[in-house]
């Protein structure tokens, strides 16, 4: 009963239009895709297929939950950067609560970057920035795995067989190398989502660029190698003075 309270709770602290939410839900409005209005002016184009993406990002809050609340609230004028942004549903969530933030969301896959540009251009207001390509410890190119036959993938991934049985080619950028296109000299918080990559990003990064990095919080996948796995890459952000926090496959790490 409790939970059930707490889910419509979020649903109303989040969403300036309810009772699209609802009538959809309860079969009383046939729309697709639906827009929905959070705060702050920020509207999002949502297809039923990533209604569930949505609502893990945006009801659910799962890439901040696992800070403390102070973490979050305190920052002042953030630079957010959205790795495996998919839809953009995390970075829109964070520009209702967070207005004067700059976002740039990262999103390689082909429909998935149609929507999220789409979503950017529903809120021409907002500083956001939207980048087709993937992140790797090096730029250049990158075969991802996914399934051609699902609309808007949330699994394409470098790992073999873990997205699909089909492959595409896409564009790579470093971390360093958004940093020096956007004239960045921090990053407030990085959300990675990126089914298999954050091993190769955090890795690879040099001393300078992980201290620029204040906050952290990805989705983790278990990988071939031994260091491929939550566990050691705790260690591995422990070591860099990161304080730690997981849940389930989610890692959440500050300074």
């Amino acid at each position: 009963m409790f939970g059930q309270f707490k889910r419509q709770l979020n649903i109303f602290r989040n969403l300036r239009n309810p009772l699209v939410y609802w009538g959809y839900k309860y079969g009383l409005l046939k729309r697709e895709p639906l827009f929905l209005k959070l705060h702050n002016g920020v509207i999002v184009e949502v297809p039923t297929r990533l209604l569930r993406t949505f609502k893990e990002s945006v009801f659910q809050e799962d890439y901040i939950r696992g800070f403390r609340r102070a973490v979050i609230h305190d920052l002042v004028n953030p630079t957010i950067v959205d790795v495996g942004a998919n839809a953009g549903y995390f970075s829109l969530w964070w520009l209702s609560r967070f207005p004067r933030s700059k976002v740039i969301a990262v999103e390689p896959m082909p429909n998935n970057f149609a929507l999220l540009e789409r979503n950017r251009m529903l809120n021409p207001d907002k500083d956001f920035h939207v980048i087709n390509c993937a992140m790797r410890s090096q730029g250049g190119h990158v075969i991802l795995h996914f399934d051609r036959s699902d609309s808007f993938t949330t699994s394409a991934s470098i790992l073999q067989g873990a997205g699909g049985g089909d492959e595409i080619c896409v564009k790579a950028i470093s971390l360093n190398q958004l940093l020096a296109d956007f004239h960045l000299s921090r990053i407030d918080f990085l959300k990675l989502d990126c089914e298999g990559s954050e091993y190769d990003i955090l890795y690879h990064c040099d001393g300078a660029l992980l201290d620029s990095i204040r906050r952290i919080a990805m989705e983790t996948h278990q990988g071939a190698e031994a260091a491929e796995c939550k566990e050691a890459l705790c260690d591995f952000l422990r070591s860099k003075k990161f304080h730690v926090n997981m849940r389930s496959d989610m890692i959440y790490a500050c300074r």
